[in-house]
């Protein structure tokens, strides 16, 4: 397991004490697991199963790769689509979402899904959760870019400035903000400001209530 351990964050209820379950014991000498929290993904499914509207606040930075268990990662694809659709997300629809795609045996089950809202109390610290997964899943990522670089330098070849470039381009990639989120839109509150929007224009003897809405500029006078 990562740096990230379990005492940083608040812990889920029911996970062991002893011994953390993202740590595997390996013999001595081999290669250790990229880094990860296994706990920290399950209690963001957890979060997102008692408390569906949880998502609005780590949609716009969480991916779904960012998980390094598979199962996980299609747990959290079943919520954003669910979320994109403006449906409930919840142990039902998120079952019958993985069901749907054919994963939801594979996932793990309703048992799996059950598992995961009771080990979670509360959705309070869900974006604290979704943090801890995204930040090893950008360390997975560096190790990613350090392996192509160490083969970019055995390889060699007769531009160095080349190489540097590629390699400054790994890296570069790593650091560039995410763009495939930035139209993630409430839907819901997109919603309201549209039927105020609708309501304003119908009732043009009332401007105040107009002006303080997103994308609207003020009329003079």
């Amino acid at each position: 397991m990562d740096s990230d351990r379990v005492g940083e964050h608040p812990r889920p209820v029911g996970a062991s004490q002893a011994e953390p379950p993202t740590r595997t014991s390996r013999p001595a000498g081999a290669e250790p697991l990229p880094p990860h929290d296994v706990e920290a993904e399950e209690a963001v499914i957890g979060s997102l199963i008692i408390d569906g509207e949880a998502i609005f606040q780590i949609a716009p930075f969480l991916k779904a790769e960012d998980f390094f268990r598979e199962q996980n990662q299609w747990c959290y694809q079943a919520c954003l689509d669910l979320y994109q659709r403006n449906e409930a997300i919840n142990q039902v629809t998120l079952a019958h979402e993985l069901a749907q795609k054919k994963r939801l045996d594979d996932a793990g089950g309703l048992a799996y899904l059950s598992t995961l809202a009771a080990q979670v109390p509360t959705s309070l610290h869900v974006e604290h959760y979704a943090r801890i997964v995204h930040r090893t899943a950008v360390m997975r990522r560096l190790i990613d870019a350090a392996g192509r670089i160490a083969r970019l330098g055995y390889e060699g070849g007769p531009d160095v400035d080349e190489v540097l470039s590629r390699a400054e381009t790994f890296l570069f990639q790593l650091r560039r903000p995410d763009t495939s989120s930035r139209g993630f839109v409430h839907i819901r509150g997109r919603g309201r400001a549209c039927t105020l929007r609708r309501r304003c224009r119908l009732r043009p003897t009332q401007p105040s209530r107009c002006q303080a809405l997103p994308g609207r500029r003020r009329q003079p006078g």
